[in-house]
This record gives C-alpha cells, sequence and structure tokens, in this order.
C-alpha cells in the first residue's frame, strides 16, 4: 500500500481547494509523522501561497480543536465538532502551501427551512449548535458566520452533518464545522487573551499544562499572521 492516494477533488471555495487522500505520512511543524493505518484525509491547498500559510492555518485550525477538547471535556457540550488537524506542507517541502485535516464524511448542502402545507416555513435546527457557538465565543471566536451558501441563504453550507436525514427539521449532535479560513471566521486577540487568563487553571488541569502552553504558541502566530505584528 502507498503511503499516499489521491482519491478525488473535495471541491473549491473563495480561499482553498481540496483534495481528498488516504494517506498515512503527514509533513508538519517539528518534522513528518508516519501513522500505521492510512486514514482518510482533506488536504487544504491554499490559493494564497504566501509563505507558512499552510503552517498558520494549521495552527490555527489546531487552537480550534484543542477548545473543542476543552468545552466537550467541561461539559459545554457533548459532541466533538471540529475535525483533527494532521499536517502542514509548503515552505520547505516539495508541497505547495497548504495543510491536512480529518475528512469527514457526511452532507453539507441541506436546507435550512421548509415549507409548510399551510404556507408558512419550518426552520430546521442542529442540536448543539447554539452551544457550541456560544462557547467558543466566549474565547473571541465566531464560527456562527459563513455557514449560509453565498448564492442561496437557505441553504446551508460549512457545516458537515454525518447523518443526514433529508426532511427532518430537527437535526442530531453529529456534525462537525469545517473551514477556518479568514474569509469563513474571525478570532478576536483579545478576547481570546482574556479567556486563556480567566480559565487558566481550568485549561490546564483539564488539558495539561504543555497542551495549554501550546494552544498560546499557535494563538500567537494566528494572531501575527492576520496582524503582522
Amino acid at each position: 500500500m502507498p503511503d499516499v492516494i489521491d482519491v478525488v477533488g473535495g471541491g473549491t471555495g473563495g480561499e482553498a481547494e481540496v483534495r481528498i487522500q488516504f494517506r498515512k505520512v503527514f509533513p508538519g511543524i517539528g518534522g513528518t509523522v508516519r501513522i500505521q493505518q492510512s486514514v482518510m484525509s482533506a488536504w487544504r491547498k491554499e490559493f494564497n501561497q504566501a509563505f507558512e500559510s499552510g503552517k498558520k492555518l494549521f495552527l490555527k485550525h489546531l487552537l480550534l480543536k484543542k477548545l473543542d477538547d476543552y468545552f466537550t471535556r467541561t461539559g459545554r457540550y457533548f459532541f466533538p465538532h471540529i475535525t483533527r488537524p494532521l499536517g502542514s506542507s509548503g515552505s520547505k517541502d516539495d508541497w505547495p502551501e497548504g495543510y491536512w485535516y480529518q475528512w469527514v464524511f457526511g452532507q453539507e448542502s441541506f436546507p435550512w427551512e421548509y415549507p409548510k402545507t399551510d404556507g408558512g416555513r419550518e426552520v430546521v435546527t442542529i442540536d448543539e449548535w447554539a452551544k457550541f457557538t456560544s462557547a467558543f465565543a466566549e474565547a473571541g471566536v465566531n464560527l456562527s458566520a459563513d455557514v449560509c451558501d453565498a448564492n442561496n441563504g437557505l441553504i446551508s453550507q460549512n457545516i458537515i452533518h454525518e447523518l443526514y436525514k433529508s426532511f427532518e427539521v430537527d437535526l442530531n449532535f453529529c456534525w462537525k464545522r469545517i473551514d477556518f479560513g479568514a474569509g469563513s471566521m474571525g478570532i478576536d486577540y483579545d478576547r481570546l487573551c482574556k479567556f486563556f487568563e480567566t480559565n487558566a487553571m481550568t485549561l490546564g488541569a483539564v488539558l495539561g499544562g504543555e497542551r495549554v502552553t501550546m494552544m498560546i504558541l499557535a494563538g500567537g502566530v494566528s494572531f501575527r499572521a492576520v496582524t503582522g505584528v
């Protein structure tokens, strides 16, 4: 079995294109990681090929995943809603700027509402969506944006529902939020720093000191990528 099997194109957005790959080798910041069993992954190739843009987006995704771990472990919500980042490309290797993350199987484009027989509309709800977005908002992260198709606001995007059923208006909690490019979500870094300060002891107890340090460093790289400071 080869280390990498390029499966199919996963789509193109405003900031990047995605390819689905079945692979067991993931380049990254500290070197290359080789795992025993290949996993289905998404490689996000950035249209902006600025130096280290792949690494910076990987670190941003890593920060969000660790926050997701923290929120699930402290009971803010039950089901993990952020995929796992797997590696980054560009800078010093032969791949263009981009990064890999865990591919999610499911339905992305689904209606936000359905017509009723009486002429009204029935709104689709997603279990844990409000808990998820409010938890991240406390950390200065806006993940409620860019979840409607630009050409049709009644159709979803950037939410992959893993157990979607057509015409169901109360969707369960088996979903993931994807796309963490600058055009899809934003971070208030002052508020993020305040969150780290306020929750320092709990973060350390739940995730461990080394992971919290990693989160702070990842947030710092992401901040400099946005501000140029």
